[in-house]
């Protein structure tokens, strides 16, 4: 995978009810030190569904490590329990299949910081 670089512009398609759906499909990345963050600014309902994506190292330093990161804008008023994360099929370093979050670790998938609260997510 040398030189391939990801590209993902994701948009949430949103509802009068203040609900979002967001999908991230076969990204390959070399290196991901939170190559996703995730914001819950206008505290919607969302759900954020990463699936069959890859990356082959992350940060040597482990509080990085990781595919993603929720992290607010403004701690004070945003919610992320009104956010379900649905992570399937995720490839990492050594090319293992990610199914536990181990934090701190090379197995570490997310983390959450700054915030009260926390997104519901779910490892398959």
């Amino acid at each position: 995978m040398a030189n391939k670089k990801s590209s993902i512009n994701q948009k949430a398609t949103s509802t009068k009810n203040n609900t979002s759906n967001v999908k991230t499909k076969k990204e390959a990345f070399e290196k991901s030190a939170n190559a996703l963050r995730i914001a819950n600014r206008n505290n919607a309902t969302a759900t954020i569904n990463m699936i069959g994506n890859k990356y082959d190292e992350t940060d040597s330093d482990f509080a990085w490590a990781g595919l993603f990161l929720a992290q607010p804008w403004d701690p004070s008023v945003e919610d992320f329990s009104t956010i379900t994360i649905n992570v399937e099929n995720l490839i990492g370093p050594g090319g293992n299949l990610m199914i536990n979050n181990v934090p701190n670790t090379i197995n570490q998938i997310y983390y959450t910081w700054n915030t009260t609260t926390t997104p519901i997510v779910n490892i398959r």
